[in-house]
């Protein structure tokens, strides 16, 4: 399940950053994240 973070740009406009975190075993194997200016496309 991605953590979505909501955050304002330059323009005073609202961005969603997803952040996807891979465990294993208590481990953290990857890390990504992107921004979307949507928050329904971040969670997808």
């Amino acid at each position: 399940m991605p953590h979505i973070l909501p955050r304002r740009d330059r323009k005073d406009q609202t961005r969603y950053t997803a952040v996807v975190r891979i465990r294993k075993i208590g481990r953290l194997l990857h890390r990504e994240a992107k921004t979307f200016s949507h928050r329904s496309a971040a969670e997808r």
